[in-house]
């Protein structure tokens, strides 16, 4: 059985490997105009399924929304007005055979972003009077683009071969988890970080073509989940304690490698204000009749009281309490240790999960302590992401010390498996 699921992942492989990739990108950012410029290469534009335009060097063609149509021109002339455009590559059997790329750069107007430089070819329309833009590209050259946007331009090179094998091990698994908006991946970390071209360092297109055919398969041949994050503060999370499931391969791991890298640690202060705010709102259970919003201060209190006190105190004894003294015994309790990684802050016997306190304040990660200081609380945390699988500063300084990319890999997934298939075709 293991074996026919892994010839049907060589199939399925084969087959992906042959297509173009479709990822959705900038669209985060809700544009209204832009502008897209040939850096290297030759393309044709095509609007509405025909050719309209061929793009040369240095000649910078303008988009624009205007009564739910897209406006092309140039610096000379108004090409005119379309839902769909097509900016696709010249197919050149000399370019190809000199490994020759084409590439375009976009250019965002008035726009905190960085211009951004993308491999192969472009395709946008309008959806809610917004442009949908989509980077049509080949496996291997999004794979290099994502593994510089994920890991920086100067790390090793045992590194990079670990990297953009799990982040195509990533893509195969989840090239799907964007069929509903017409593309296969997003360029954020709801999918993987993909900020275009791979621009710095040729060692990571070389890492990404050299293992362009290996994947990472748990017990049962199945692809793995290969998530990854920034940094996991000195011990890895179990998948349980972050998502809903329970995943094999996925346990916690001690990680001495990424203590003392860049993001190992951090450090945050919130009001005591703020953590009751946490609690009124994604903690303690309110009633339907009950409009919240109309609540002050003294009334959120209450309820705060009577629900978290008596589960600690007897009820006689708070009673005698004013309201600045049980303030303090909800202010006093919210201390929070945490030697090694925990699912739960147990506050007054209620199982709070980190994760929500993360997501509630916008930290960096769940592993923290809480102190409690001067009616505020004094978050002391490590790591930076989710936590579970990869840690990539760790892993970067495993490389430094010599680790190869298979031991680096099966140091943060356990019981799995690298498999290469010799006849996949590949599409750039």
């Amino acid at each position: 059985m293991k074996k026919f699921i892994f010839i049907f992942l060589l199939f399925f492989v084969k087959n992906i490997y042959s297509q173009n990739l479709k990822i959705g990108i900038l669209n985060n950012l809700e544009l209204d105009n832009f502008k897209v410029e040939l850096l290297r290469g030759s393309y044709d534009v095509f609007a509405d399924g025909k050719m309209i335009f061929e793009m040369r060097r240095n000649l910078q063609l303008s988009a624009k929304i205007y009564e739910d149509k897209i406006i092309l021109y140039t610096k000379y002339k108004i090409l005119g007005k379309f839902d769909t455009i097509y900016i696709k590559k010249k197919q050149n059997i000399l370019r190809k055979l000199l490994f020759l790329k084409n590439f375009l750069k976009i250019s965002l107007k008035n726009n905190f972003q960085k211009n951004r430089t993308y491999d192969d070819n472009l395709i946008f329309y309008l959806k809610n009077n917004k442009f949908v833009l989509i980077n049509e590209i080949g496996f291997m050259n999004y794979i290099a683009g994502v593994v510089e946007s994920e890991s920086g331009s100067k790390c090793e090179f045992e590194y990079y071969k670990a990297q953009a094998i799990l982040c195509q091990t990533y893509l195969l698994r989840n090239k799907n988890k964007h069929k509903k908006d017409d593309f296969n991946m997003c360029d954020g970390v709801h999918c993987q970080a993909y900020k275009g071209k791979n621009l710095n360092n040729k060692k990571i297109y070389k890492a990404s073509r050299k293992f362009k055919k290996y994947i990472v398969v748990d017990e049962k041949n199945k692809f793995i989940d290969a998530v990854f994050y920034a940094n996991c503060g000195g011990e890895t999370c179990r998948a349980e304690d972050v998502w809903s499931n329970k995943i094999s391969y996925l346990k916690p791991v001690k990680d001495t490698f990424c203590i003392h890298t860049r993001q190992a640690k951090w450090n945050k202060i919130i009001s005591f204000k703020d953590w009751k705010n946490f609690l009124f709102e994604k903690v303690i259970p309110i009633n339907d009749s009950i409009d919240k919003e109309k609540l002050n201060f003294k009334q959120k209190d209450s309820l705060l009281f009577s629900y978290f006190l008596p589960k600690k105190y007897p009820t006689n004894s708070i009673e005698l309490l004013n309201e600045k003294q049980k303030d303090s015994l909800l202010f006093e309790n919210s201390f929070f240790e945490q030697k090694n990684r925990r699912k739960n802050f147990e506050f007054f016997e209620e199982k709070i999960k980190l994760t929500n306190i993360r997501y509630f304040f916008k930290l960096r990660s769940t592993f923290f302590e809480i102190k409690n200081i001067e009616n505020s609380l004094h978050f002391q945390g490590r790591g930076y992401g989710h936590g579970v699988g990869f840690c990539q500063e760790g892993a970067m300084e495993m490389a430094k010390k010599g680790f190869k990319y298979k031991e680096i890999i099966k140091f943060y997934y356990k019981d799995v498996n690298l498999k290469k298939n010799r006849n996949i075709e590949f599409k750039n």
